[in-house]
């Protein structure tokens, strides 16, 4: 639906590169490059019937930080 970084969409729907990581592991640190602020996006589903019950999933992708461990290793 919403991707950053002039990613695209594939017409089967997916993105096919990924996220990327500016994550230094050894310092733990990271720098806030990459991604956007905000990202939007309208999606409606073309077989809704108010007649049936419906679930939906949203997966949303955040970019990499440093894990606790390694900030544990930093300090």
């Amino acid at each position: 639906m919403a991707v950053s970084d002039d990613r695209t969409i594939d017409a089967d729907g997916r993105c096919r590169t990924p996220v990327g990581d500016t994550v230094d592991t050894k310092n733990a640190t990271y720098l806030n490059t990459i991604g956007d602020v905000e990202l939007r996006a309208i999606w409606t589903d073309p077989d809704f019937d108010p007649e049936m019950s419906a679930v939906y999933y949203a997966r949303v992708m955040e970019i990499p930080t440093p894990t606790w461990q390694a900030y544990d290793m930093n300090f």
